[in-house]
C-alpha cells in the first residue's frame, strides 16, 4: 500500500488504484528504433508513436517501484533474466515502450543497441515525475 499525498497521490494511482487494476502495464523491448543497418543511431523519437517500430521482442509484465514518501517522482523498474529475450543467440534491442492495461503505448524511447545474451540481464528504468 502506497500512503502519499498532494502530486505523488497522482503517482501511486498509476500502479496502485483504489480497488482498480493497475493503469501502467507492461514493458516492450523492440529492435526497430535504429538507423537502418546502423544499431548505434538510434531514430529520434516520434510524438504520433502508437506503437515500437519492431513488436517481436519481449514483453516484461513485472517491475517494481521506486520512490520516496510525498516525492512527485517516482521509478519503475523492469527486469530481463539472462535465460530471457535472446532471441537464438542475442539480440540489440534499440527501443523500449511503455504501454497501460488497455495496450496503448504511453511511452517511448529510442537507444544505441544493447546487447543481450544468455549471460547477460537487462534491467530498465522509466521514471515518472509529475512538475
Amino acid at each position: 500500500m502506497i500512503v502519499c499525498t498532494g502530486k505523488s497521490r497522482l503517482l501511486a494511482a498509476l500502479v496502485n488504484p483504489p480497488g482498480e487494476e493497475p493503469i501502467l502495464g507492461v514493458l516492450r523491448l523492440g529492435t526497430g528504433g535504429n538507423e537502418p543497418g546502423d544499431p548505434q543511431t538510434p531514430i529520434p523519437p516520434n510524438s504520433l508513436m502508437t506503437n515500437l517500430n519492431d513488436m517481436s521482442g519481449p514483453v516484461i509484465e513485472d517491475f517494481t517501484v521506486e520512490s520516496e514518501p510525498g516525492g512527485t517522482s517516482m521509478t519503475l523498474v523492469f527486469f530481463l533474466e539472462a535465460d530471457e529475450g535472446n532471441g537464438t543467440g542475442s539480440v540489440d534491442y534499440t527501443e523500449v515502450g511503455l504501454y497501460d492495461t488497455f495496450d496503448n503505448l504511453i511511452a517511448y524511447e529510442t537507444f544505441p543497441a544493447k546487447t543481450k545474451t544468455v549471460t547477460k540481464t537487462l534491467r530498465t528504468e522509466w521514471t515518472l515525475t509529475i512538475p
